[in-house]
């Protein structure tokens, strides 16, 4: 008896274990090794706020309250973050420590008509935040750039088109952001010295997105060439487009505008994955996705392997932001 006993436990063990490792494949539950931390928006508390948590799915912490918050971004040197806040009654960018305290207002827009700002990023040194602006005077997007106390604002696109998502380069010489200016959406690059714009796709599909890898020899992007929309890379100038991930799903809700809302009248019915960021080594990548029916963070390989989904919540995850190494 006792022998059948014990026959029957190894095959529950084996059984548990066998369902165990299925549940796992399908869902690959981020479990890689280390302990950086990501940056990441979410509406689980019934309202968008900030929080962090390790790479491997640890240390959750809510960083914001009080209203909505959105797209944080990390200061270089891991100690600040910049965000977007309508905690004031307007949609601004504020900066606070990185655990959560001191925050402050960095933008206070315009008093002509309804604006507000909104993705900040960071510059390599600290000293600057470019982020997008909409104001209802110009009825378009623009990217501008503001000191990290607010001051010395400046328009850097200064185009009747939708100008948006800008990213700087870790050199600091030049913005990658999106923009229809030329019909629909392509990536382009703003030379900071030169006062240039120079563009670097040309495909009829909706190209957006853009960031960079930490040395600043790919920048990668979201497209939906050929009807389905993909992670890609490609070189600073252009050339050497890879796609790094395949279409994981069917978005099955109301489809996609490349404007950012939702519409069920928009053609757009593939999976978004979008706003991707790189780890500071460049060997990881975080980014959002509908794959498992509403908006999760994912991380993979710098080489579009080893998809892991990093949260797990009925409310939508997305925004991902990798701290830097201190």
């Amino acid at each position: 008896m006792k022998n059948l006993v014990g026959v029957y436990l190894m095959v529950f063990a084996l059984a548990s274990i066998s369902c165990i490792s299925a549940s796992a494949q399908k869902h690959k539950t981020a479990a890689v090794p280390g302990k950086r931390t990501l940056l990441f928006t979410s509406s689980r508390d019934g309202m968008a706020n900030i929080y962090t948590i390790f790479e491997d799915g640890s240390r959750l912490k809510k960083l914001t309250s009080k209203s909505a918050n959105f797209s944080a971004s990390w200061s270089p040197d891991g100690r600040q973050i910049a965000w977007n806040s309508h905690r004031d009654g307007g949609w601004r960018i504020w900066i606070m420590n990185a655990d959560g305290t001191n925050k402050r207002k960095l933008t206070r827009g315009s008093s002509a008509g309804f604006n507000y700002e909104y993705h900040p990023h960071w510059s390599p040194d600290g000293t600057q935040i470019v982020y997008e602006k909409w104001d209802d005077a110009s009825s378009n997007f623009e990217i501008q750039l503001a000191k990290k106390d607010g001051t010395g604002i400046r328009n850097l696109s200064n185009n009747k088109a939708h100008d948006r998502l800008p990213s700087w380069s870790p050199k600091g010489n030049r913005i990658a952001y999106y923009s229809n200016r030329d019909g629909n959406d392509e990536i382009y690059i703003f030379d900071i010295a030169k006062s240039e714009t120079i563009r670097l796709t040309h495909d009829k599909s909706t190209d957006y997105a853009p960031s960079w890898n930490s040395d600043g020899s790919r920048i990668l992007f979201h497209s939906d060439r050929g009807g389905k929309f993909r992670t890609y890379t490609m070189k600073p100038d252009g050339s050497g487009v890879k796609i790094l991930s395949f279409v994981l799903a069917s978005d099955h809700k109301q489809g996609w505008d490349p404007r950012g809302s939702n519409s069920k009248t928009t053609p757009y019915h593939s999976l978004r994955n979008g706003n991707s960021a790189w780890s500071k080594d460049g060997k990881r990548m975080a980014f959002h996705s509908f794959v498992d029916g509403n908006k999760e963070i994912y991380l993979m390989d710098a080489d579009g392997k080893n998809r892991t989904r990093l949260t797990n919540h009925k409310k939508d995850d997305w925004f991902p932001a990798w701290r830097p190494k201190r």
